[in-house]
């Protein structure tokens, strides 16, 4: 074999991984680019002013898509740093809340106990 057959059989595996990884890696990164969509669109619902927790039973609904994969959904709200809770006060319902809100919901409890004493 001569220089030029050797670099033809060479070149054609080459070539064929190279479009094969450039086709998976397209994918790849549209299915990240919606992942975090839906990340961002579950922050919008969690940084509401007035509620700092939703229920799960409301983001699921605005959200959209995830009747046959709840599991989905929730994986989802973790990575959009929500912490799931489960309120007495609505049947053991489940909630979710931002983290970084927590302080501010744990202040909201505080003044709605005080405004019940009042």
């Amino acid at each position: 074999m001569n220089f030029w057959e050797t670099l033809l059989i060479a070149t054609i595996p080459a070539i064929i991984t190279g479009v094969i990884s450039y086709i998976l890696g397209a994918r790849q990164r549209e299915k990240s680019k919606a992942e975090l969509m839906v990340i961002r669109s579950a922050k919008h619902f969690l940084e509401h002013k007035k509620f700092t927790d939703r229920s799960f039973k409301t983001l699921k609904k605005y959200l959209g898509g995830w009747d046959n994969d709840e599991d989905g959904l929730r994986r989802i709200l973790v990575s959009a740093g929500a912490v799931r809770v489960y309120r007495e006060d609505k049947g053991d319902e489940e909630w979710w809340y931002l983290l970084s809100r927590a302080a501010e919901r744990i202040q909201n409890k505080k003044q709605k106990r005080l405004n019940k004493k009042a």
